[in-house]
């Protein structure tokens, strides 16, 4: 069970952050091959964490269903790029910022996953900023 967890963060840390930051859906990522690239990058990442931790998650079997999700799910927007169209809060500090602070206390570098959760960190801090930066140009 372990295993499946950490595939399924990885998926998710991956796509919805990529999705998020880009405001493309789950198949727009196919429209250049950075796309799917920086996804693998993701997991590979994450799931070298999670194998720090003792959990055997498998990296071919996580971007076999990253790249068939980009394949076949025309059109879905995941929850995080939701969230922050609505201006709500995601999920990406329980996601990526986990994954940070997993791979800081074991000294593994996590570029991709550590830049994704600064943008969406900037993305979702935008809208609660904007009216305030508004009233402030109004004065």
């Amino acid at each position: 069970m372990q295993e499946a967890i950490g595939e399924k963060v990885a998926f998710n840390a991956a796509l919805n952050s990529i999705c998020a930051v880009t405001g493309c859906s789950v198949d727009q990522l196919a429209a250049v091959a950075d796309g799917q690239a920086l996804a693998f990058e993701v997991v590979d990442e994450v799931l070298a964490v999670a194998q720090a931790m003792g959990i055997a998650a498998s990296p071919e079997a996580c971007k076999a269903h990253v790249a068939d999700a980009i394949a076949r799910h025309a059109g879905h927007k995941p929850s995080m790029l939701q969230d922050l169209l609505a201006g709500r809060r995601t999920e990406i500090e329980t996601l990526n910022g986990a994954v940070v602070a997993a791979a800081d206390e074991r000294s593994i570098a996590v570029p991709g996953t550590r830049v994704l959760l600064r943008l969406v960190r900037l993305a979702q801090a935008r809208p609660a900023a904007a009216p305030a930066a508004r009233s402030a140009s109004a004065h």
